[in-house]
């Protein structure tokens, strides 16, 4: 079971609401500054690049070897993925989206199907 939060900008409707997985992300690990950029998540895209600057450009040609650099930038990454969807909330908020419920699910599909029912009167 995964845990959802869900987010939501003005009126009850699916396509209003945001659902954010709780822990680490993998594609933000797999994938970071794309992942990153892709969401809009801009303090987290100036954090990759930061990484990749001083890692992958100053350290390795001037104190580093290859090897030393590449396991830093690995546990880096991993460090960053663990944050990566708290960073998305708050860009989500910064966006105007309130934090509305927070649902349990093996996926986002039935995630989003258990906040709509438990919130949509039938009439």
């Amino acid at each position: 079971m995964t845990f959802y939060t869900i987010y939501l900008k003005d009126q009850l409707e699916p396509e209003n609401c945001m659902l954010v997985e709780e822990g680490f992300s993998w594609y933000n690990f797999f994938f970071g500054f794309i992942w990153s950029i892709y969401k809009r998540i801009w303090s987290l895209s100036l954090i990759h690049f930061m990484i990749f600057l001083i890692f992958f450009t100053t350290l390795q040609f001037h104190f580093l070897n290859e090897v030393t650099t590449e396991i830093i930038g690995f546990f880096l990454s991993i460090a960053i993925a663990f944050y990566a969807n708290d960073f998305y909330r708050k860009t989500l908020e910064k966006k105007g989206y309130k934090l509305v419920d927070v649902v349990a699910s093996k996926n986002k599909k039935d995630a989003l199907m258990r906040f709509l029912e438990r919130n949509c009167k039938t009439s």
